[in-house]
């Protein structure tokens, strides 16, 4: 991507960001319409403006799906939060649909935004056997959780809010040591598109406290819990901001788009 091209696009997110920012927190928005603003809107005009093929989209989707299950599930499980949403409609009695939606589109957001701002901006599709690899890995990483703390320590699940980023940055680990393409170049932008990701994920957190769309009730379950806007936001969701770009990225890039 050229740096003009580059320039222009990030100068348009910080205007819609800051206006966005400001206009849900004055009107007191819901989840599903702060998620629709901060990463949905974002994501269709990206997806226009890059030309995103049908079959790239759809299996970013299903990532994001399936990470919002994962995420969604272990928190209500373990009462690491609890989503606010406008009904109570819930998957299998308990993964609000609302957090579900919201975490696809977050997915989905972050994808076309590295594709469209730190990659070539060029989609080449993978295979359906290259593409299943990806949520193979994500799988095979909650096995090996799981069995550590089975057989031999249960410290993951005494700590979930842990033990699911931990998963989340091993499903990273795995997929980047068995990537034979793996450079210097590709970690490089990784990090600069994991610490910029963040920046929207952050905005998306201090709206969620503020609107009460998530709150965070067992302290004992967090390692450090600080204040913010009056109420205790744990550490780990901080490091959640940090890990998802960087799972996003790594699994579309290897197993979702082209090489690096």
């Amino acid at each position: 991507m050229t740096l003009h091209r580059t320039l222009i696009i990030s100068i348009v997110f910080c205007v819609y960001y800051v206006l966005a920012w400001y206009g849900l927190y004055v009107f007191g928005s819901e989840i599903l319409l702060t998620s629709l603003v901060l990463f949905g809107i974002p994501a269709y005009a990206l997806a226009r403006f890059s030309s995103a093929p049908t079959s790239v989209l759809i299996s970013v989707i299903l990532l994001g799906a399936s990470l919002a299950l994962f995420l969604a599930g272990i928190a209500h499980v373990y009462g690491l939060w609890y989503t606010v949403g406008v009904d109570e409609l819930r998957i299998f009695g308990l993964i609000p649909i609302e957090a579900l939606v919201a975490t696809t589109l977050q997915v989905v957001f972050l994808a076309l935004v590295y594709e469209s701002m730190f990659d070539d901006g060029v989609y080449t599709e993978q295979s359906s056997r290259t593409r299943m690899a990806a949520f193979g890995i994500l799988l095979g990483t909650v096995a090996v959780l799981i069995a550590l703390e089975s057989v031999i320590d249960t410290r993951f699940m005494e700590s979930p809010y842990q033990w699911l980023i931990s998963a989340l940055l091993l499903s990273c680990f795995l997929s980047l040591v068995t990537y034979r393409s793996l450079t210097v170049r590709f970690l490089d932008r990784l990090i600069y598109f994991t610490m910029v990701a963040a920046i929207p994920l952050g905005i998306n957190l201090m709206l969620a406290i503020t609107n009460v769309h998530k709150v965070f009730a067992n302290l004992n379950e967090y390692s450090y819990t600080y204040t913010l806007f009056a109420s205790s936001v744990p550490l780990e969701e901080l490091l959640l901001a940090l890990t998802m770009p960087l799972l996003v990225a790594t699994v579309y890039e290897i197993y979702l788009d082209d090489v690096a």
